[in-house]
């Protein structure tokens, strides 16, 4: 398996827990490639779900499963429940194996490169279900199985082994009931974000204009500017925009200082707002403190790179070019949609004359992520909200389809296709569940069990979005927001195990 090093020092951990008590760290680096999605193994969240300096995909909503808006932990994020030793041998008695069973039967040598001889159908079902007790307790190296099923096509697995099953079974999502989040009286929504706490909904907004309000209806402002590239801060409820081709607007619903302009210095057309998370270097040795806000200035033609200190006003100047391909030409082409993959500055871009898309790779070279197809037009590409995975929407004799790949530095080329019926597509932190669009239905498919869930709306559906644990179907006139939960305890923060793990201690 690609993963093999990762997944190594993932089962040390999960050894060493089992046996002294140590902490897990799910994709901890081995001084080789991380885990599915991982950047520093650091989880300032306290979710599981999301490291603060992850990248800046879709930005989450901040939501607990049941929609709190203030980020706490709920079932199905971490709360690991406090089971007893009495409950450990009731699941012993069941017949169920336990972390310890698992390292105890097949060693550290077997369980990580076993992966790979489960692919090639290997009929163990007792290393599949500790494939599935590993899955439960490290989302990183679930997502990582997950995946190499979905590109592998799974034709050589017996999927009727109980022990498969209770794999593919930790990647299920519980829905809860939809809500509506009406837009303030008058607005005509043509696109919508809601913010990482959830507590307010950005929009851009029919006649032009950009809007933001809170979902609790306390307050909304709405700006007479045609803004385009709508982001999210991550961490905080602070809005970007761009307008006029060079200007940046920077938003704080919360206040102090709610609105605020800046000019670019740049004649040309400025695109794709940033937040650096934590203190970003460019090429030329120039580093920026967290917060700095960082844009590409002409990123179709000759790019640069822009800098923008929000507490001084001060613009500087990076070059945009990190990685340079000899003799190829590297642009940032609007289907990209957000560019920027990590909490370091790296990003995604495009060798125009060998038709790829790359992402840097600090000893100079770059990881192939997508080989554009030459019968096929790429529409734009969508990350994860954890930005574990992305998805390119491509047009090819008139349909469409997203190609899901894996955002990790391991990345060789396979991916996995979905069709689509319309443009609207997005993709859960595990690769495996697509929320997707038609018509008035919007539907969310687990591509491992074949499992679905819709939702039925009135009106035309504008996008969908995902936050941490919620989907928001964008309307004219609101969104609707579903919460879910994932079905299986995972963990949630450093040093938390599954209740039957802890219990063998």
């Amino acid at each position: 398996m690609r993963s093999t090093r990762a997944l190594r020092w993932t089962l040390v951990c999960l050894l060493a827990a089992a046996l002294a008590g140590c902490t897990a760290r799910p994709g901890a680096p081995d001084g080789g490639v991380p885990t599915a999605g991982h950047v520093d193994g650091s989880d300032p969240a306290g979710d599981g779900n999301r490291p603060a300096d992850f990248g800046n995909g879709p930005a989450g909503d901040g939501d607990g499963p049941a929609g709190d808006s203030d980020g706490q932990a709920g079932p199905g994020k971490g709360d690991t429940g406090g089971e007893s030793a009495p409950a450990a041998a009731e699941e012993a008695a069941r017949g169920e194996l336990t972390m310890l069973d698992c390292l105890q039967r097949f060693g550290l040598a077997g369980l990580g490169p076993a992966v790979q001889d489960l692919l090639q159908g290997l009929p163990s079902d007792e290393l599949w279900q500790c494939v599935a007790r590993t899955a439960r307790a490290d989302r990183a190296y679930r997502a990582a199985v997950a995946y190499d099923i979905l590109v592998t096509g799974g034709e050589r697995i017996d999927t009727s082994l109980p022990g498969y099953q209770a794999f593919a079974r930790t990647t299920e999502l519980d829905f809860g009931e939809a809500r509506n989040l009406p837009a303030p009286d008058g607005w005509t929504l043509l696109d919508a974000l809601p913010s990482p706490s959830g507590r307010y909904v950005a929009a851009r907004l029919a006649g032009g204009g950009v809007g933001w309000w809170a979902v609790d209806g306390s307050a909304h402002e709405r700006y007479d500017a045609a803004g385009y590239d709508l982001v999210w801060h991550p961490a905080e409820d602070q809005l970007a925009f761009i307008s006029d081709g060079n200007r940046m607007h920077l938003v704080r619903p919360g206040g102090p200082v709610v609105h605020q302009v800046f000019e670019a210095p740049s004649d040309a057309p400025v695109r794709f707002p940033y937040w650096a998370l934590q203190e970003w270097h460019a090429a030329s040795g120039s580093s920026y403190p967290p917060g700095t806000v960082l844009v590409l200035a002409d990123p179709e033609g000759e790019p640069e790179g822009l800098a923008l200190r929000p507490d001084s006003g001060r613009w500087e100047r990076f070059p945009a070019k990190q990685i340079f391909a000899p003799g190829s030409e590297v642009v940032f082409p609007a289907w990209l949609t957000q560019p920027w993959s990590a909490g370091s500055g790296d990003y995604l871009h495009v060798d125009r004359e060998r038709g790829l898309v790359a992402y840097p790779n600090r000893g100079g070279s770059a990881y192939t992520f997508y080989q554009v197809p030459e019968d096929a037009e790429p529409v734009f590409l969508t990350w994860s909200p954890g930005a574990g995975f992305f998805a390119v929407v491509e047009r090819r004799e008139g349909r469409l389809a997203a190609q899901l790949l894996r955002a990790s530095g391991d990345y060789r080329g396979e991916h996995f296709s979905i069709p689509l019926e319309s443009a609207d597509i997005a993709i859960w932190d595990d690769g495996v569940t697509a929320f997707t669009a038609a018509g008035q239905t919007v539907t969310a498919k687990n591509h491992l069990t074949g499992a679905e869930r819709t939702w039925q709306v009135e009106g035309e559906v504008r996008g969908i979005r995902l936050g941490r644990h919620q989907l928001y179907i964008i309307l004219a006139d609101r969104l609707v927001a579903a919460p879910f939960t994932e079905a299986t305890a995972v963990s949630a923060a450093p040093g938390a195990e599954h209740p039957a793990d802890a219990a063998q201690k």
